[in-house]
């Protein structure tokens, strides 16, 4: 089990998880700070969450898609890419319904 660890490009790509899930369970606690801070109530706070819990849902027959069309290896690392990023993207919203 632990023979993947040893081939270096194995465990870049275990890194990059590592960091982007981090990075998005970071960017999740810092959301709602960010929407307190632009003046959102609860409910506002937890549409926010549903929200991006529903896009989640539906985003995951189109990537799918992709990745049978690109490959899983591929789509793996993009997606972590734009997870990573995410909360640096989100640094620059000023008003709650960008943020949702």
């Amino acid at each position: 089990m632990f023979r993947t660890f040893k081939k270096p490009a194995i465990s870049k790509i275990y890194s990059l998880a590592l960091v982007a899930q981090l990075a998005d369970t970071f960017s999740t606690g810092i959301a709602v700070l960010f929407a307190i801070e632009l003046g959102a109530d609860n409910l506002q706070i937890n549409l926010i969450s549903a929200i991006g819990m529903a896009m989640t849902v539906i985003s995951q027959l189109p990537f799918g898609i992709l990745s049978d069309r690109l490959g899983r290896k591929s789509m793996l690392i993009l997606i972590r890419i734009m997870i990573a990023f995410a909360p640096f993207f989100a640094s620059f919203l000023r008003n709650l319904f960008i943020l949702s």
